[in-house]
């Protein structure tokens, strides 16, 4: 990847998740403007003054906060100077009841004993290609981005999944191809190696007994590039193509995509 990351050159913890989406080559051989679009988890890791500094260098105007209520209000963001501040949960079930998509409730849905394994996936991947339909935050993020109210960073708990999902439709919607989108949502699981081995090594002994329990933690920590293939593959069963999901989906008609890369491309 010709990808310039972030996390490299500022001292936030790993965990954090903490990226940007510039420098990924567009079809048209353009690339993403750099330090337009951030994505982390959740920011109350922010806290001391070397990284309140950092972050504030960014210059960010604005943060979407993509958790449920009980997420957020557990782990609430810092306010910043100057930048604005937007919660808005970006994964809802059928009767409109927010999701939690904490890596705890994550393990808990994967585990829960009333399914079998095959049924707790299936149930785990359908939320994934839910995410990609009628969803007020990503609809929100997309406006955020329309109106340039950018450098712009979007999150969830921890910068996975939702937020996952939301950078796959930004790279999308640049004209950037599918499975450079695909890879940039993989990354997460070299960011957040660390997290991911301790939480395999944590449960060691219980994985001794039931090692295909091994994928779920895996997956409770980190990503797996099937779950995300399921969300891209639901958009092109759906509308055939991206330009029509973006169409009917954010009102991006081929005139407004075309204004929105002539922006944020370079």
């Amino acid at each position: 990847m010709e990808q310039t990351q972030v996390t490299g050159k500022l001292p936030f913890p790993g965990s954090m998740n903490f990226r940007e989406l510039g420098g990924y080559k567009s079809a048209d051989g353009r690339s993403v403007k750099h330090h337009m679009f951030y994505r982390s988890g959740m920011l109350c890791a922010i806290t001391d003054a070397a990284n309140r500094e950092a972050f504030e260098k960014l210059g960010i105007k604005t943060i979407l906060d993509f958790r449920s209520n009980g997420e957020k209000d557990a782990a609430p963001d810092p306010a910043f100077p100057g930048t604005d501040y937007v919660h808005i949960c970006a994964l809802y079930q059928e009767d409109g009841t927010e999701v939690e998509f904490s890596p705890s409730e994550i393990r808990h849905i994967l585990t829960d004993p009333s399914m079998i394994a095959e049924q707790a996936s299936q149930m785990f991947k359908n939320m994934y290609r839910s995410m990609a339909f009628r969803n007020p935050g990503f609809q929100r993020l997309f406006a955020e981005i329309e109106h340039g109210n950018v450098p712009l960073l979007f999150h969830c708990t921890s910068g996975k999944d939702r937020t996952g999902v939301a950078a796959m439709l930004i790279l999308l919607a640049l004209g950037v191809d599918e499975e450079t989108a695909l890879d940039d949502y993989e990354l997460t699981n070299l960011y957040r190696k660390d997290v991911i081995e301790a939480s395999v090594q944590k449960h060691a002994g219980r994985l001794s007994e039931m090692p295909a329990l091994k994928a779920v933690y895996l997956m409770t920590e980190g990503v797996d590039r099937k779950s995300a293939e399921c969300t891209l593959n639901g958009i092109k069963e759906a509308y055939g193509s991206y330009d029509r999901y973006f169409e009917a989906e954010y009102g991006l008609t081929a005139e407004r995509l075309a204004a929105l890369r002539n922006r944020f491309l370079e």
